[in-house]
């Protein structure tokens, strides 16, 4: 199983929270990093806040863009 750590950036659904993770890619060429921004949308049962860091665990697909869900 994959796990990701992202900051929540919304929790306005009920069930459901937007998570931003953030990575650093290589330049293929030149040595500089990219920045790469990636939001996932996760299944929530536990009381998390915008701005909490968590911990996702990827699982079967819930809903049409829920293939996730909040670790802690």
């Amino acid at each position: 199983m994959k796990t990701i750590k992202g900051k929540v950036i919304s929790t306005k659904t009920k069930n459901m929270v937007i998570v931003s993770v953030d990575t650093f890619i290589a330049h293929p060429k030149y040595p500089k990093r990219i920045h790469k921004e990636s939001k996932y949308h996760a299944h929530n049962t536990t009381n998390v806040k915008v701005g909490d860091t968590v911990t996702l665990i990827e699982t079967k697909p819930i809903s049409k863009t829920k293939r996730w869900y909040v670790a802690n």
